[in-house]
């Protein structure tokens, strides 16, 4: 991997988000055609994984990054973890390990992470979450894109912002949520262009 293509990343991670604005504020710089949101418990396990590896392939990518964009600014090398999935054969361990592996404080780098994001090379795609609010957001562009996420999103629950308020479909901690909370998340991310009949 070159630097040009670190640096890259890291850019567009940095420009993705809205310094100092949090859940349930809009946090995303770009505009986005759909999002949808998911306990971020399950960024641990192979189900994202198994998402991941599907839109990377539809997008013809190899490369993607896990970035903590709390430290980002203080330590990158501590803050930024790559997956190039042309050089690994086991897929899931690799990604398992990022989340395993020891940061310089000696804990693991997902429990020394508040806020982190998820990105790869394409931009068709982009994971955001707060270890607090315990929701992940994905957000995507591209009809192809979506199509390919509405396919795989059962593995983890996702759900359209405007789906908070049936209570009958939300898994836990999602149906935990303050209802202010929920009303003002889904207010802010009504996607510009698509319909919710069309992403669905």
């Amino acid at each position: 991997m070159n630097d040009e293509c670190r640096f890259m990343l890291i850019n567009r991670m940095e420009k993705s988000l809205v310094a100092g604005k949090h859940m349930p504020d809009m946090v995303f710089a770009d505009e986005w055609d759909a999002y949808y949101f998911y306990p971020s418990d399950y960024l641990t396990e192979d189900e994202t994984a198994e998402i991941i590896w599907s839109l990377m392939d539809l997008n013809g990518e190899s490369l993607f990054c896990i970035v903590d964009m709390i430290t980002l600014p203080e330590d990158e090398t501590d803050s930024v973890s790559y997956i190039n999935i042309n050089e690994t054969k086991d897929k899931y361990k690799d990604y398992r390990s990022v989340w395993n592996q020891k940061r310089k404080d000696g804990l693991a780098w997902l429990h020394n992470v508040d806020a982190y994001a998820l990105s790869s090379t394409s931009g068709k795609w982009f994971i955001y979450s707060e270890r607090d609010n315990e929701i992940a957001i994905i957000a995507l562009k591209g009809m192809e894109t979506i199509k390919c996420f509405a396919e795989h999103k059962y593995l983890v629950h996702a759900i359209l912002p405007d789906d908070l308020n049936r209570k009958e479909i939300l898994v836990s901690p999602l149906d935990r949520l303050d209802p202010a909370w929920c009303e003002n998340f889904s207010q802010v991310l009504q996607p510009p262009g698509l319909t919710k009949a069309i992403i669905q």
